[in-house]
């Protein structure tokens, strides 16, 4: 205010003025015979500016002269010293404070009525306090039942009861015992605290009413022991609980920062034994921090939660309640139930291809980081990303990857579909698996396996481009460069050629085999599928396509382009091989070299041969130490039992000494004869004679 205008106004010490237009607002109220008038703060305020100081006090309507307004040195509260007014006011009270510079308001207190306690502090009955922000708009109301008022320490305080608003009516609160200080803008509450924050305050949304009571969903209800209010900031202290419609919030102390010269909320941090329930899940923490705008909680100091009776910890847990997911990061560790997942592992040839591991225990899951949420528009199914390190383990089975996705449904949170991605590994015992991508479609019991696909058990191993695994029907299939290794053969594949030493056949149509500690056998194709059969009897098939190769060291190796073989359920033997296409078969032992070339070989372990036949004909190489023995023919039978060859379809069988055809041509190599039926001719080498006894082996 200009020094001129300030000299002029001290002189002033008496206004007069009229009420109606002046001090109302020029409307009049009636009613049961009862005529009110309703005034406006603005006039006393602009009257109050008079003075250096202004304060105003009781005014009496009526006639044209309103009232006598003291200035200069008198006080509505009291003189200062003895010259002033000292007894009680009744029929209403009020006071108000301006900016100095501004003359914006910055409070107004009212009361039914004042009594004076000293020169400077009055108690004030049925009170009600306003505090104004920098545009004169209301940002608190207080109304105590009673208080005591200081003008000399600008202090408010009382021990009884206390209700408190913001001026939108969006936040809201009430206890016992409070005080206030003015100047500073601080309040300070006791007891009993209660108060109820609408969520237009972090949601942001036009339109929104204040909320007529605690515990709709609009609302936060808090309650605490003690509060603190200052500039900005709320903080509820001891016995703290925060509810809505959603769950609950506990802790020690709960900081609520408002936005500057307004009452919405920035941000809310709880520290000191933190409990956060909602729903299923109840999580425990140092400290929490809800941001309103991305409406996130987080959670740290040792952050760990229970979900449906699942336990798990971290270092940080983040709740995003609109989009309800759930988040952990650093060093997340859950256990689930036996019964909520199970770790893949592989047994026998993939008989079994993917065995749960139930029955062994808890699942543990261990991963850098944790995000749960439900899937883009549904409601029942959610989506459990794990990131980062990843391992599930239970018992001896134990996954690992980079990345895994687990998609669930329904309250149960039942396990549709498995994702692991990136280095993945499966272990169980002495079993693995690797691959850089595995998915697994439980509705279908199926499972893919693809990028680098290999597997190792304890006899037997392999690798390919991908692996589909049916778990229901137990089958499997690979593609693309398939590799396999059996690395305890059993003679079975080595015996196709090979002659049986010992006794042939067992009699129960399973070969024995006769290459005990053979080496291991190697397959190669292009394609691979095996079905293992369920039931009584039922026979397991594998079938390999393309570029088949199958090789036992120096012992066998045969080519084709199809191979189909079916096994014994008990023992795994081979009951029967069918290789067609380009048949090429070449086995070796001590007693020599055997090669057999045709369209079409099937072995029989029920028959204990192998048969080969071919559109364009057969052939079939003895080398040996008495040199090379060659048959030819539109068909050959191999006996293992006899280590014999039986040639038909215009059979012809060549040694060094002689050569036989007819209608049929055997050789039996065990017993050293070569004999023909039908019509048969033999050539002999020059120097003729009776045809040799062949070496045996």
């Amino acid at each position: 205010m200009r020094r001129e205008l300030k000299r002029k106004l001290a002189r002033v010490k008496l206004f007069l003025c009229d009420v109606d237009g002046v001090l109302t607002d020029g409307m009049v109220l009636m009613g049961n015979g009862v005529e009110s008038k309703r005034f406006s703060n603005s006039g006393v305020f602009a009257m109050r500016m008079l003075a250096e100081f202004g304060h105003y006090g009781r005014y009496a309507a009526g006639g044209l002269v309103a009232g006598l307004m003291l200035f200069a040195d008198i006080r509505v509260l009291g003189a200062q010293g003895a010259d002033g007014l000292r007894g009680p006011i009744r029929g209403g009270f009020s006071v108000a404070e301006a900016d100095r510079e501004t003359g914006a308001r910055k409070y107004a207190l009212w009361g039914e009525s004042a009594t004076p306690l000293t020169a400077e502090e009055w108690e004030i009955q049925s009170p009600r306090l306003e505090l104004y922000g920098a545009d004169e708009t209301t940002n608190l109301v207080f109304m105590p039942s009673r208080c005591n008022y200081s003008r000399k320490t600008q202090q408010i305080s009382s021990s009884e009861a206390l209700r408190v608003w913001t001026g939108d009516g969006y936040l809201r609160m009430q206890g016992e015992g409070f005080a206030l200080d003015l100047e500073a803008r601080r309040l300070w509450v006791s007891n009993r605290v209660e108060a109820v924050i609408n969520k237009a305050l972090f949601q942001k949304k036009d339109g929104l009413e204040p909320v007529r009571g605690a515990g709709e969903s609009g609302a936060i209800l808090v309650r605490s022991d003690r509060l603190e209010y200052g500039t900005n900031r709320v903080e509820f202290l001891d016995g703290v609980r925060a509810e809505d419609a959603d769950g609950h919030l506990e802790c020690r102390r709960l900081v609520v920062d408002l936005v500057a010269d307004s009452s919405d909320v920035r941000a809310l941090g709880a520290d000191g034994a933190v409990r956060f329930a909602a729903a299923e899940l109840q999580v425990q923490a140092g400290k929490a921090v809800y941001e309103p705008a991305e409406g996130r909680l987080t959670l740290t100091g040792e952050p760990h939660w229970i979900f449906r009776q699942r336990p798990g910890r971290a270092r940080v847990v983040v709740l995003e309640r609109d989009r309800r997911a759930f988040g952990a990061e650093g060093e997340v560790r859950m256990e689930l139930p036996a019964e909520s997942f199970s770790v893949p592992a592989f047994s026998g040839v993939m008989t079994n291809a993917v065995r749960g591991a139930q029955g062994e225990g808890p699942v543990l899951v261990l991963a850098d980081r944790m995000t749960a949420e439900p899937q883009p528009g549904q409601t029942n199914r959610h989506n459990v990303l794990l990131q980062g390190g990843v391992t599930i383990q239970q018992g001896e089975g134990r996954l690992r990857s980079r990345e895994f996705l687990v998609q669930t449904e329904g309250e149960e949170h039942t396990v549709r579909r498995a994702e692991a991605m990136g280095e993945v590994t499966i272990e169980r015992g002495l079993e693995r698996m690797s691959c850089e991508r595995a998915e697994y479609d439980a509705a279908g019991a199926y499972a893919e396996f693809s990028g680098g696909v290999g597997w190792q058990t304890r006899e037997r191993s392999g690798s390919a481009d991908r692996l589909w695994l049916d778990l229901a029907e137990n089958h499997y299939r690979a593609e693309g460069a398939v590799r396999m290794r059996f690395e305890q053969a059993g003679g079975s594949w080595g015996g196709w050629l090979l002659p049986d030493e010992e006794t042939g056949s067992d009699g129960t149509g399973v070969s024995k085999g006769a290459v005990a500690g053979a080496e291991p056998t190697e397959i190669e194709c292009d394609r691979f599928a095996y079905r293992g059969g369920r039931g009584v009897g039922a026979v397991p098939s594998a079938e390999y396509e393309g570029n088949v190769i199958v090789k036992q060291g120096d012992q066998l190796h045969m080519t084709c382009n199809s191979l189909r073989a079916q096994f014994d359920a008990g023992t795994n033997q081979i009951r029967s091989v069918v290789a067609e296409e380009r048949v090429e078969l070449r086995a070796a032992d001590g007693s020599g070299y055997r090669l057999a070339r045709g369209d079409r070989a099937v072995y029989s372990a029920v028959e204990d041969e192998v048969l080969l036949t071919g559109r364009e004909g057969v052939e079939f190489f003895v080398i040996g130490p008495s040199g090379v023995s060659r048959g030819m023919g539109r068909q050959a039978v191999y006996r293992r039992a006899t280590d014999s060859l039986v040639l038909a379809g215009d059979p012809t069988i060549t040694t060094p000494e002689g050569e036989l055809k007819g209608s049929e041509v055997r050789l039996n190599r065990r017993e050293g004869v070569l004999s023909a039926t039908g019509p048969w001719r033999i050539r002999l080498p020059v120097g003729g004679g009776e045809l040799p006894r062949l070496p045996g082996p």
